[in-house]
């Protein structure tokens, strides 16, 4: 029941998603995993999926350090029995929650400890925020990038199983940069500035700093603006884009991966992926590739395929119904043009 009044002083909205046991907050995603690779001795063994981003490899690319990739298929599915071989005597294991659906069941967690007491299991969400498990049985820790799906200078969330004594520290370099260039991005935005290479640069000299990992600590700025966001909204408004460009998005051309509404973007597969990609940035609609991979990576499954053919299109909460109607008439007259 919500009381009514009229009056009196301003009441101020504080989600608790955020306030859970066992949540900490980091710089970014990049840094809660340097503090888990961090727990650990030198010369450990690491099992990560092939179809990862720099993000989730560097942490853990200490030269002393065995890196073991494992293949997805087109889907974005492993094969378990692959998994469960490589993680007979390895040290970590880290799976990622890829476009919104969930990596793996309990059962599978439980057969890989079983046979490994001692590994240690990571779920990475930072492309499945909504899902609704953050918490597993047999994971000992989750991840997820929060500026990612939210707009803040910065942010990392690690969820452990148990309770953690981090000793945090604060650098306000990279909040700075990121800041700056977001409040400039604004005014770009709304014209009140003509001048986009500022914000450009500053997020690039951003990016360089996260080389430099260690337990840094989220701003406050970004730690009570999480508090404030209507997370049901938010989810609600990503929902409805994802599904307006899953019904309307009908090009023979295009093949769409399996994914669900609380996905980070509405991912699609095209032959002609490059050329659609920059037809559309010509048209002030940017979609990332989610990764560009090394030649080492693309060796296992389909991981290559996927790199080559993969388009990443935005549907977060910024943009509106009108907005997935615009993005659906463009790359349409794409396709006619190039048909």
């Amino acid at each position: 029941m919500i009381r009514k009044e009229i009056g009196s002083d301003w009441e101020i909205y504080m989600n608790r998603f955020f306030l859970q046991d066992n949540f900490y907050f980091f710089r970014s995603c990049r840094d809660a995993l340097n503090y888990i690779a961090h727990c650990f001795k030198s010369n450990i063994e690491v099992v990560l999926p092939a179809y990862s981003c720099d993000s989730v490899i560097t942490p853990f690319s200490k030269k002393e350090d065995n890196i073991k990739f494992y293949g997805i298929d087109n889907n974005f599915k492993f094969l378990k029995s692959e998994v469960e071989g490589l993680c007979e005597k390895a040290d970590i294991l880290l799976l990622i929650d890829y476009f919104g659906i969930s990596c793996v069941d309990e059962e599978f967690l439980k057969k890989i400890k079983n046979k490994n007491p001692n590994i240690c299991i990571i779920i990475d969400k930072t492309q499945n925020f909504f899902g609704d498990i953050w918490y597993y049985e047999y994971a000992d820790y989750v991840v997820c990038s929060l500026r990612k799906w939210f707009s803040l200078p910065d942010g990392g969330l690690l969820v452990s199983k148990n309770k953690l004594d981090i000793e945090f520290l604060n650098d306000d370099s990279f909040y700075n940069l990121k800041l700056n260039a977001g409040f400039t991005k604004y005014e770009y935005l709304h014209n009140l500035c003509d001048d986009k290479s500022y914000f450009l640069d500053a997020s690039k000299k951003a990016d360089t700093i996260l080389s430099k990992m260690d337990n840094y600590a989220i701003s406050d700025f970004s730690y009570f603006k999480l508090l404030t966001y209507d997370i049901s909204q938010i989810k609600k408004i990503r929902a409805g884009n994802f599904v307006y460009l899953k019904e309307n998005m009908t090009d023979v051309n295009i093949s769409k991966i399996e994914a669900c509404e609380n996905s980070l973007y509405f991912p699609i597969l095209t032959k002609n992926r490059d050329v659609l990609q920059q037809y559309l940035s010509e048209n002030n609609v940017y979609c990332p590739v989610i990764w560009e991979l090394d030649p080492e990576q693309r060796m296992y499954g389909k991981c290559g395929y996927l790199s080559d053919h993969i388009l990443c299109i935005p549907i977060d909460q910024r943009y509106t119904l009108d907005d997935m109607e615009e993005i659906c008439y463009k790359i349409n007259c794409f396709q006619e043009k190039n048909s």
